[in-house]
């Protein structure tokens, strides 16, 4: 029975992030293709809210819980099993932007830990913070194979995939951007899996106009023009906003009543997208950095819905033949805080308006995204990565090593890659190699 470790400081079980929830839909996947399948997590969120408490209380009375005391403090270890999938999360005690010595360290010490007592065939991580790099000098150490998840274009550095035995993106987008600005000619294309008994809406209502995750890289003072200019042309046509991970005061710096519009109402956080799905008759996805993978679009295209999105990064392999793609002026990047004029937003309001009032250009619509879904079906999906981690796998069989030094000290290379300088005897204290 092949085995398999996913490794992350990014939280496996936040249900705010499209990445964990990518990993989590493929591990129970995995889980039930015969794969053994296990999950150390850290504690980073794409949401403040709800927080790791409230996430891991959503799996009780199956937790167990304990508190582990170490050299450099406490930390608590919630131990869970989802669909089979056995996971484990590290919560500090604290927790920050940057990632300080004494919280990384414990989580890959656990990993050490890990590894020793149940050697994976493969791990699956991604992450490019110093902690990141600490997951890949521990799998070396034990000689187990790292396939790298390339979710997003914020990886700028060449060196992280130096120990990696592959990489999977999911898109062509991803695999040409990684291949021009880090020369990675091994990049596997596999679009992310997404398990339709999770998004697929057994009765539908179609009514709104949705938008998800009001943050600026997706598009929020964007958003805001479209909003605006539907509330002051078409009242009649409901918006729902989606909180998702973002937060509804970036419409307060748009200088636009957006939250104050009569035929708009709010959609909080949930871990089941089917509730706002239910009720979208148009997804409006106006993303301002190079997304590499839309997948809230594919969870629409599932539902029959037409997805309208800026025509940047991947969102044209995750479309296909289905929705709309307009060109965003370059000046609208996720650090401008400008808002587009009504001229600009124009195209997007009439293609809203006809899918409203048009019934046979919306069935046309509706049609073309069932046709896609064909592309995203999870049976090809699942078996294009268990074809894949499977033989980086079998590939690598014979690499698996005993360490021959500490953990310290194959670590204590990383420090030029911490955020701050470090005191060499405190990590060796915490380390317990005094």
């Amino acid at each position: 029975m092949p085995s398999i470790l996913f490794v992350s400081n990014h939280c496996f079980i936040d249900y705010a992030s499209g990445a964990a929830l990518a990993a989590r839909d493929l591990f129970i996947a995995l889980t039930k293709r015969g794969w053994s399948t296990r999950v150390l997590s850290g504690r980073m969120l794409d949401s403040p809210t709800p927080g790791i408490d409230k996430l891991v209380e959503r799996y009780q009375p199956g937790v167990q819980t304990r508190s582990v005391e170490t050299a450099a403090g406490s930390y608590l270890l919630h131990d869970l099993v989802d669909q089979g999938v056995s996971i484990r999360i590290y919560q500090p005690p604290k927790t920050s932007t940057q990632i300080p010595l004494e919280e990384g360290y414990p989580f890959l010490q656990l990993l050490d830990e890990e590894l020793t007592q149940r050697r994976p065939d493969v791990i699956l991580s991604f992450g490019g913070g110093w902690l990141e790099r600490g997951v890949l000098a521990v799998a070396k150490r034990h000689g187990i194979p790292v396939v790298f998840w390339l979710r997003n274009t914020e990886y700028k550095r060449p060196d992280l995939f130096e120990n990696v035995a592959g990489a999977i993106v999911p898109s062509n987008f991803s695999a040409e951007y990684f291949k021009k600005t880090l020369s990675l000619n091994f990049c596997k294309v596999i679009p992310s899996l997404v398990l339709p008994e999770r998004v697929l809406c057994k009765q539908r209502e179609p009514r709104f106009v949705t938008y998800v995750s009001p943050t600026p890289a997706k598009g929020v003072f964007y958003f805001a023009r479209i909003a605006s200019e539907l509330g002051r042309l078409r009242p009649d046509i409901p918006i729902l906003i989606a909180v998702g991970r973002g937060q509804l005061k970036w419409f307060e710096q748009t200088g636009l009543n957006v939250i104050g519009l009569p035929n708009l109402k709010i959609a909080p956080p949930t871990n089941n997208p089917r509730e706002f799905f239910r009720l979208t008759r148009v997804i409006v996805a106006p993303g301002l950095w190079e997304e590499t993978y839309l997948r809230t679009a594919v969870e629409g295209i599932f539902n029959g819905i037409p997805t309208l999105a800026s025509r940047r990064g991947g969102v044209a392999d995750t479309l296909g033949q289905s929705g709309f793609l307009f060109d965003v002026h370059p000046r609208f990047t996720p650090a401008t805080r400008l808002v587009p004029s009504v001229a600009e937003v124009r195209p997007w309001v009439d293609t809203i308006q006809r899918i409203f009032d048009d019934p046979a250009f919306e069935t046309e619509q509706r049609n073309k995204c069932l046709a896609e879904s064909q592309r995203f079906a999870p049976e090809k999906i699942i078996s294009a990565h268990e074809d894949y981690l499977a033989d980086i796998a079998k590939t690598h069989a014979n690499q698996a090593t005993a360490p021959t030094r500490s953990l310290h000290e194959d670590l204590v290379s990383l420090q030029k890659y911490f955020p701050t300088p470090i005191d060499l005897e405190k990590f060796a204290a915490i380390s317990g190699t005094q």
